[in-house]
């Protein structure tokens, strides 16, 4: 609420879905993507975020949900 000041108060709120299309970049752009939420131990969350830098020097331009995808692509094979 910060910053909202009495806007807070006197508009009418917006409802929360559990799904909300997002644009991102993504390797398959005719997909669109929902916005979904995960829990993971630090580990993870620390490999997830080495994996992204070693990319990143490779000069691929990768964010942690493309990672996520990926995986998720590998483990269903």
């Amino acid at each position: 609420m910060k910053g909202m000041g009495a806007d807070a108060f006197f508009e009418t709120p917006v409802s929360q879905s559990t799904s909300i299309p997002v644009k991102q970049l993504s390797d398959k752009v005719d997909e669109e993507l929902v916005k979904a939420t995960f829990y993971l131990t630090h580990d993870h969350i620390m490999k997830l975020e080495r994996i992204r830098l070693a990319r990143k020097q490779k000069g691929k331009r990768i964010d942690k949900s493309a990672l996520v995808r990926e995986a998720i692509d590998l483990l269903g094979e």
